[in-house]
């Protein structure tokens, strides 16, 4: 592997322009990065798709959001059997980009749980985002 293909280790949300590592401890500071990094957006979505299709329902999430977030993962995942982000900012229209964003700050909590909880696969020690 070489430094361009590494972006950040996992969590997976940590701001992958942040190269020290740091996390975010706060809910706020955490929502702050989505109008800020599109590519955090895109792998919020993909955990939200991983939760989704694990069995984990949000109760508090809009049918129409639900559909959005599985044909958005679906996409974005590109078959990968651990439902990680395959695809770059620049293979992501303008108008998933938008969608993306939306539902990352529409669900920044159940986001931020997510991230918090260090259970899920996606925010495991040691995975790497690759481009």
């Amino acid at each position: 592997m070489n430094e361009g293909q590494i972006i950040a280790f996992i969590p997976e949300l940590v701001n992958p322009g942040n190269k020290s590592g740091i996390e975010w401890s706060s809910e706020d500071d955490f929502c702050f990065a989505f109008y800020t990094d599109a590519e955090i957006c895109l792998n919020s979505v993909c955990a939200l798709y991983h939760q989704q299709i694990s069995g984990n329902k949000f109760s508090s999430m809009s049918k129409i959001d639900k559909n959005r977030i599985t044909a958005l993962g679906v996409f974005l995942c590109r078959d990968d059997p651990e439902n990680k982000l395959k695809r770059t900012i620049s293979e992501v229209g303008p108008e998933d980009l938008c969608i993306c964003k939306t539902l990352a700050i529409r669900y920044f909590r159940q986001i931020f749980r997510i991230y918090n909880s260090k259970k899920d696969q996606l925010f495991c020690p040691g995975a790497v985002i690759r481009k």
